[in-house]
């Protein structure tokens, strides 16, 4: 067997396995301390949808919103977690990422 064949049956492996595993953090079931998470996507005039986060503290509204638009990971567990932080002080967060984001 060639070494260049070696190399490739590795790199091969080396990929799937790194496609086997679910993004850390994306989705993942944590603990929001009673703070509701929504997924809206917000149509743009030419056609392209961005996608945002809403997250709402318990309890009946109405609340102040803050809105922040962002390239980062909006899916990370500790973006979730200061969000949920932020609403459970009484504030509905809008997370939204910007065009291209790829989210």
């Amino acid at each position: 067997m060639s070494s260049r064949y070696r190399l490739g049956r590795l790199i091969g492996g080396l990929c799937l396995a790194l496609l086997s595993f679910p993004a850390a953090g994306a989705d993942a079931p944590i603990d929001l301390d009673g703070v509701r998470e929504e997924h809206a996507m917000i149509p743009m005039r030419d056609g392209a949808r961005l996608s945002a986060y809403l997250y709402f503290p318990p309890g009946e509204g109405p609340w102040p919103v803050l809105f922040e638009q962002r390239y980062a990971d909006l899916r990370g567990t500790p973006t979730r977690q200061a969000f949920a932080r932020i609403a459970k002080a009484g504030y509905v967060v809008c997370g939204v990422n910007f065009r291209g984001a790829g989210q």
